[in-house]
């Protein structure tokens, strides 16, 4: 699913065009970030992965997430497709990094 979110957001990152459409669809994106990390949040302690390392991630990603669909509807349409880009990329890197700390140790 993070992934599928990813690579729709590089997706409409492409689209040059400012439409309303290409704007809600962008705040839809970030909205379903915004879930999608929100749920992430809640079962960090049932996946057994390192609350330390990812709980603070998901947090600034839900604030990244936030602040791209703040930013969509107030007309700054680069600057949230960054926010959001931001976010979901150091949400992949931390579970790529927790998964690399849980093999080596095993």
């Amino acid at each position: 699913m993070l992934l599928c979110l990813y690579v729709l957001t590089i997706l409409f990152n492409i689209i040059v065009n400012e439409s309303l459409i290409l704007r809600l669809a962008l705040v839809a994106l970030s909205m379903g970030s915004f879930y999608l990390g929100y749920r992430l949040f809640r079962r960090t302690t049932a996946s057994g992965l390192e609350d330390v390392y990812i709980k603070p991630v998901l947090l600034i990603h839900m604030v990244l997430a936030g602040l791209s669909v703040f930013l969509n509807i107030f007309g700054r349409l680069s600057l949230a497709k960054s926010f959001n880009l931001t976010g979901i990329s150091g949400v992949i890197q931390i579970i790529s990094l927790a998964v690399l700390i849980r093999v080596l140790t095993e």
